[in-house]
C-alpha cells in the first residue's frame, strides 16, 4: 500500500487562499539498448514529481465531489538549444471530502530520451483553479557517454514497490516502482527502497569472473559499510541488470548517510560504483538499536527534530535557503560541502532547513538563532566589502576566503604594475584552517582578469588543502606570460621558482 503523506489540513484549503504550489522534483538518468545500433546504450531521463495536495486549490465538481487540476510545462535544454518540451494538464482524483483529500498522493513521472552532455531542465506547474498559484523548478544534470566497460546508473530511491500485473507510468521490470522524490527519509519511512541499473557486465573477460555486487549504507561517500546495512550478490554477466532492493531503516537513527553500490571482480578490484546522499530523521528508534549505533558511531550527527517553523530558519523562502547554504559553504567541512552541492542539484526544503539549523546549533547549542545572527552580520560586512556588480559579496571568491579565514593582517594592492593585471595579496601572520591546523605567514593572491569586471579571482596561495596553481604567471602577466617587464611584488611573496 502507498505510504500516506503527513498533511496539516486547514479550513482555508477550499477557500481560495493562495498557498503557492509546493512540490519536489527528481531527475534520474538511465540507459537502454539502442534499437538501431547493437551494443550502444542510449540515455533517457526519468523526471518525477510529487505535489503537496494542500497547496492546490479545489472546487466542487458536478458530481458533488471536490477536485483540482494543474497545467505542467517541462523544458530540457543543452547549450541553450531545445532538446524536449512538453506541455500537458492533469487532474487530481475526485474526493468525497477534505479527509479523503488529506490521504491522497499527487505524484507522476515522465521519460524522455536525452543527448550526452550538461542538460538544464525547468519544470513549472500552475493551478488551473488559481492562475496566481504556481511552482517553478530549475536544475541541471549530466548525461554521460556510455562507456564500453561496466557502469551503473544513478541510484533512485523508491517510495513503494508493488508486484502487480497492472500497467501504469510507474511500471518497470514488471513492478510498480513509485519514486521517492528528494533524499530525505522522515520518521514515517521504515523501509528504504532503492533501484539502480548495471550495464555491460557482459564485456568483462572470463578470467575476471565472478563479479560480486555490494550495496550498503555508509557514513561517507564510498566509505565502509555501516553496521549490518550491506547486501552482497554474485552478478551474472548481461547487458542490463536491474536491481530493486531494500533495507530496514526502522532502527537507523537520525544522521547523514550514503547509499552505495559497488561491483568487484574476482581480484577484488573495483569495476564500477555509484552512490547517493540521503538524510534520516527518526524520532522513534528502539532503545537497543540506538545504543548500538551510538557505541559504534562516536561521530554521529546530532540531528534535532522540532518545529522548524518556530526557529530562525522558518522564515526563509526556498531561494533564501539556497543563498544561506552558499553563505555557510566557506566554513563547512568536506561532508557539509558535499551535502550543499547535493542540495544545489536536488533542493529539499525540509532537510535544507534542518541542515542550516543543526549547523548553527553545533556552534551555539543554547541559542542557534544567535549564532546565525552573528554570522549573518559577517556576511553583511563581506557584502559591503566585495560586492561585484550584481554578485553579492559572499558569492565572490574574496568574500569566500574572507568568511573562511577572516580579515587578513595586511592587504597588498597592486593596480598598475607594468606587465601585470591588477592583483592583490592577502597576508595573514597566523591563520587557522578548518582542520584546526595553524599556518604562519599564510598568503592568498587574487587577480582581476577583465578590466570590465569588478571581481577578483583567487589565483594562488600557500595553503595546503586549497587550490594551488603552478601556472599562475601565465594568467597574471600580460604579453609573453613572463615577468620581464620588471620586478613584481607577486614574485617577492610567492618566489621565483613556484
Amino acid at each position: 500500500m502507498l505510504r500516506n503523506l503527513a498533511i496539516f489540513l486547514f479550513a482555508a484549503l477550499c477557500s481560495g487562499k493562495a498557498f503557492g504550489i509546493k512540490a519536489i522534483v527528481s531527475n534520474t538518468v538511465f540507459y537502454m539498448p539502442d534499437s538501431l545500433v547493437a551494443g550502444r546504450p542510449v540515455a533517457y531521463v526519468e523526471t518525477s514529481w510529487e505535489i503537496i495536495p494542500k497547496t492546490l486549490h479545489y472546487k466542487t465538481l458536478p458530481d458533488g465531489k471536490i477536485g483540482g487540476a494543474i497545467r505542467a510545462h517541462i523544458v530540457y535544454l543543452k547549450d541553450g538549444a531545445l532538446v524536449h518540451e512538453d506541455r500537458f494538464s492533469e487532474s487530481t482524483h475526485h474526493f468525497a471530502n477534505v479527509a479523503d483529500l488529506g490521504a491522497s498522493r499527487i505524484i507522476n513521472l515522465r521519460r524522455y530520451f536525452m543527448p550526452t552532455g550538461l542538460i538544464s531542465v525547468s519544470v513549472s506547474f500552475s493551478d488551473l483553479n488559481d492562475s496566481t498559484n504556481i511552482y517553478n523548478y530549475t536544475d541541471t544534470f549530466t548525461v554521460g557517454e556510455a562507456p564500453h566497460s561496466p557502469f551503473y546508473s544513478k541510484i533512485q530511491l523508491l517510495d513503494t514497490v508493488i508486484d502487480t500485473n497492472t500497467s501504469t507510468v510507474f511500471t518497470k521490470n514488471g513492478l510498480q516502482q513509485i519514486p521517492l522524490n528528494g533524499f530525505f527519509l522522515d520518521d514515517k519511512v521504515r523501509t528504504l527502497f532503492y533501484y539502480v541499473e548495471l550495464y555491460q557486465t557482459i564485456s568483462v573477460p572470463k578470467p575476471h569472473l565472478p563479479l560480486v555486487e555490494k550495496i550498503y549504507i555508509s557514513k561517507t561517500d564510498g566509505g565502509s559499510p555501516f553496521q549490518f546495512y550491506e547486501h552482497k550478490d554474485t552478478v551474472t554477466p548481461t547487458d542490463v541488470r536491474p536491481l530493486v532492493g531494500n533495507f530496514d531503516v526502522a532502527p537507523l537513527i537520525s544522521g547523514n548517510y550514503y547509499l552505495n553500490v559497488a561491483l568487484e571482480d574476482a581480484n577484488n578490484d573495483l569495476v564500477a560504483s555509484s552512490s547517493l546522499f540521503f538524510q534520516r530523521v527518526n524520532k522513534h528508534p528502539s532503545k537497543e538499536d540506538t545504543l548500538r549505533k551510538i557505541a559504534a558511531d562516536t561521530g554521529m550527527e546530532k540531528i534535532n527534530v522540532l518545529d522548524l517553523g518556530k526557529t530562525f530558519v522558518g522564515k526563509f523562502t526556498l531561494d533564501q535557503l539556497q543563498s544561506v547554504l552558499k553563505m555557510i559553504q566557506p566554513i563547512c567541512d568536506p561532508i557539509g560541502v558535499k551535502a550543499i552541492k547535493n542540495f544545489q542539484k536536488k533542493p529539499d526544503d525540509t532537510y535544507m532547513r534542518y541542515f542550516i539549523y543543526n549547523y548553527f546549533l553545533a556552534l551555539n547549542p543554547r541559542d542557534p538563532g544567535k549564532a546565525w545572527k552573528e554570522y549573518s552580520e559577517k556576511v553583511l560586512q563581506v557584502n559591503k566589502l566585495f560586492k561585484a556588480g550584481s554578485t553579492p559579496g559572499y558569492a565572490t571568491e574574496r568574500g569566500f576566503y574572507y568568511l573562511r579565514y577572516g580579515a587578513p593582517t595586511e592587504v597588498i594592492h597592486v593596480e598598475n604594475e607594468p606587465g601585470a593585471l591588477p592583483y592583490e595579496i592577502w597576508q595573514y601572520d597566523v591563520l587557522t584552517q578548518l582542520n584546526k591546523k595553524v599556518i604562519s605567514n599564510a598568503l592568498i593572491m587574487f587577480y582581476r582578469s577583465n578590466a570590465a569586471n569588478d571581481d577578483f579571482r583567487m589565483l594562488q596561495c600557500n595553503l595546503g588543502g586549497e587550490t594551488q596553481n603552478p601556472s599562475w604567471r601565465n594568467l597574471l602577466y600580460t604579453g609573453d606570460g613572463t615577468s620581464s617587464a620588471g620586478p613584481h611584488r607577486a614574485e617577492q611573496y610567492f618566489g621565483g621558482d613556484q
